[in-house]
């Protein structure tokens, strides 16, 4: 399994993200050649290019690890990593290049908001890339938690997501129990007894959500 908190042992690794982007804006180009805000164009939820940018990340969360097994279409939004509101950027049409933009759940997106990471964490922290794996964990209960030599910006934003949130626990548990589920053969019983506890902990999240 692939050491990374977002991801359940069954599940797709997210893969080289930056190459599968490249791949994705080559087909914006061809299909918009003039566009220059690409956040406008994946964010369409009915279009054909926010599913294909949620296929990027094997239609996760890039922060928590929430999937569309869970949560539809239309609750992930496409999050500015360094936002767009960040005096690196001239207008919002700079801050939304490909590079720049991340599946989000709603909840993180909207946790997230505004929040800016200096310029060192952002090559830490920024979803996309190995390094987050090695700041955030999954502890022997599920819950996401923040590594003893993060830093302290690290932390913040962990808090600023609340990565620590139940929810994030019970959208794993499910995963790991609907990938379970998925696996069995011949055993009408116990998928009967997983499909119960699967129903339990949907209608717990849907309570807390």
């Amino acid at each position: 399994m692939d050491d990374d908190y977002r991801l359940t042992e069954s599940c797709e690794p997210f893969g080289n993200i930056s190459e599968k982007k490249q791949v994705l804006m080559n087909e914006i180009k061809n299909a918009h050649p003039r566009a220059k805000d690409i956040h406008k164009i994946v964010s369409e939820n009915t279009g054909e290019f926010k599913s294909k940018f949620l296929k990027v990340y094997c239609y996760r969360c890039a922060y928590c690890g929430t999937s569309i097994r869970i949560n539809v279409k239309s609750q992930f939004e496409i999050d500015h990593f360094i936002p767009k509101t960040s005096k690196r950027f001239r207008s919002e049409t700079d801050a939304g290049f490909i590079g720049n933009l991340v599946l989000a759940c709603h909840t993180c997106n909207h946790n997230k908001s505004n929040f800016e990471l200096s310029e060192s964490s952002q090559e830490i922290l920024n979803p996309d890339l190995e390094k987050i794996k090695k700041i955030y964990y999954r502890d022997d209960m599920f819950y996401i938690r923040v590594s003893q030599d993060a830093s302290q910006e690290a932390i913040d934003f962990y808090k600023k997501l609340e990565l620590g949130r139940e929810t994030c626990r019970i959208d794993y548990l499910l995963l790991s129990m609907m990938e379970l589920r998925d696996k069995i053969e011949n055993n009408d019983s116990l998928k009967c007894q997983l499909n119960e506890k699967i129903e339990f902990l949907c209608l717990k999240r849907n309570i807390m959500t």
